[in-house]
């Protein structure tokens, strides 16, 4: 913890000693009216620095997060609790909290505005604690913390201040994942088979209806016509759920043509999650591949597999991506991912496709 020590132009080291030179000189003077103050404001000044001195050993704060991640576009509660383990009362203490910038992470005020920096005035009685409630709105993924953190403590005659700048090792960590766009089914677009364009799902045997259910918007063939005249209400087909599918998530920032990282890099990265956590939930086996590495690691690859109901891991690993690692060319990227995936999976790719198909795929997302 650093301390600054801001001073007014009473409580200042030069007004100090003109106040004591004018006092010894006085004393020898009938001003007993002016003397009087001259020490009053020295006993003051000297009360304020012995109080912040004393005070200022005594101030704690922790960070209380109750949520472990947020996403981005989500705006979270955070609490901080300062605790005042002193004998002495503590008179409009700010705390002040600042954003790495707002394109990472911003405030958010009762007002619903933004901004990067943020002030709570809060009044400690002796021995006491008092938790302050703010809202963080992340900007963008990845894992972010505070800039800038300071506790100002104020005498009770605001004469001096003590600023409080802690060290950035005590600051907490954000973890934001990607918006999280929610699908309800994912119907494949494929132009394989006879370059025409179908659609299905893979979730589901259209050939087995096990019974009937509400109708949630589902497509007219699905509508169960003799159970919807039956019970006077629409009623749709109920299929049987299909269970261990695999699939292989292929997601490639690399545009066409000369090498260049696409722009909607983001929407990528968002789209994927969707379709992630949409097959994971229903119960596949998932296997994402990024086109991505750093110096130390190869290419992005984590696993999920069907008896895992977590799914966070996956998730986590699109947060750690940014335009600073190593990315391969889209057909090499293509090559090892043949090379190393399950042989038995389907591959299912977002954004681009090689050029040279060896093998099928399908394009979920150009």
């Amino acid at each position: 913890m650093k301390k600054k020590v801001e001073k007014t132009i009473f409580s200042s080291s030069i007004t100090l000693c003109v106040t004591a030179l004018l006092f010894l000189i006085l004393s020898f003077f009938p001003y007993t009216s002016v003397m009087f103050l001259l020490a009053l404001l020295m006993i003051l000044v000297l009360f304020s620095r012995i109080y912040l001195s004393i005070t200022y050993r005594q101030i704690h704060w922790k960070l209380k997060q109750y949520t472990l991640s947020s996403s981005v576009e989500d705006v979270e509660e955070y609490f901080i609790e300062v605790v005042n383990d002193s004998a002495f009362p503590l008179f409009q203490t700010e705390v002040i909290l600042e954003s790495e910038n707002e394109k990472k992470m911003v405030f958010v005020d009762g007002n619903e505005q933004e901004s990067s920096f943020h002030k709570m005035t809060l009044y400690l009685r002796p021995k006491s604690r008092k938790l302050l409630r703010f809202k963080l709105k992340a900007k963008s993924r990845g894992y972010h913390t505070l800039s800038h953190l300071e506790i100002v403590l104020y005498d009770p005659f605001r004469l001096t201040a003590y600023r409080l700048i802690y060290p950035e090792s005590r600051y907490p960590e954000f973890e934001v994942f990607p918006r999280f766009n929610q699908l309800s089914k994912l119907h494949l677009q494929s132009l394989i088979p006879g370059y025409k364009t179908t659609t299905f799902s893979p979730f589901f045997d259209e050939t087995n209806i096990i019974g009937t259910k509400d109708y949630e918007n589902e497509s007219f063939r699905h509508i169960h016509w003799l159970a919807t005249a039956k019970e006077n209400r629409m009623m749709a087909k109920k299929y049987e759920r299909v269970h261990g599918n695999v699939y292989s998530i292929l997601l490639n920032f690399v545009g066409n043509g000369f090498f260049h990282l696409r722009k909607d890099m983001e929407e990528l990265i968002e789209y994927t999650v969707s379709i992630c956590t949409l097959l994971a939930r229903d119960g596949c086996d998932v296997e994402l591949f990024v086109n991505y590495s750093t110096q130390t690691e190869g290419i992005l690859h984590v696993k999920h597999d069907s008896n895992k109901t977590d799914i966070k891991k996956l998730i986590q690993t699109t947060t750690l991506i940014d335009t600073k690692g190593v990315f391969l060319s889209t057909n090499h990227f293509f090559d090892y991912v043949c090379r190393v995936k399950n042989p038995h999976s389907i591959m299912l790719v977002v954004g681009t496709a090689s050029e040279a198909r060896r093998i099928q795929w399908t394009q979920v997302k150009p």
